[in-house]
């Protein structure tokens, strides 16, 4: 699947007394309680945006995670390395759901049009890595005209802006059937 993390064993539940680090002490997710499993109870969404875009950046200073998935451009290629790299970060984790915004998992995009396109790309291929696992999408959502206001783009003041959100729902609708939410 991926590079990333080849050489970490996949996270597995070894109780409370465990000394390794990268352990499940207390989630033990076939435990039964209640008539469910702990998986079905606990239903952990692993947050794009926070675990494979994020830089480390805060108020103190610029970012500390030199991740490998992290290049100079946000291109398709890039956007493809570090789908790669979530995939097998989700499988190593054994967790099915994961939560993202467009932008997290995109190559970056100029216009409406190209946001459409490159989301559209960048989906297709998360279907694919979806296609007979079990992982799945907790939330997606568009954050392009939320950030485009933020950043006072014109076009969000005006029509286009209301044809660019119309446009994403057009788009969510029409990939309904899919696993991927909006």
């Amino acid at each position: 699947m991926s590079k990333y993390f080849d050489e970490i064993d996949p996270i597995k539940f070894e109780g409370r007394d465990s000394e390794n680090p990268l352990a499940f002490k207390y989630y033990d997710s076939s435990k039964i309680l209640m008539g469910k499993s702990m998986e079905e109870h606990l239903r952990f969404a692993v947050c794009y945006w926070h675990n494979f875009c994020w830089d480390g950046f805060d108020i103190f200073g610029s970012g500390t995670f030199n991740r490998p998935w992290h290049g100079v451009t946000n291109d398709q290629a890039a956007a493809e390395a570090k789908l790669e790299a979530a995939f097998s970060f989700f499988n190593k984790l054994g967790n099915p759901y994961f939560c993202f915004h467009d932008t997290d998992v995109m190559a970056a995009a100029e216009t409406p049009k190209e946001h459409v396109e490159n989301f559209a790309a960048i989906v297709d291929k998360i279907e694919e890595k979806m296609s007979g696992i079990k992982d799945k999408a907790s939330l997606g959502y568009s954050e392009y005209v939320f950030t485009s206001a933020l950043h006072g783009r014109r076009f969000n003041k005006s029509k286009s802006g209301c044809c660019c959100f119309c446009c994403f729902a057009s788009q969510a609708l029409s990939r309904s059937d899919s696993s991927i939410g909006w």
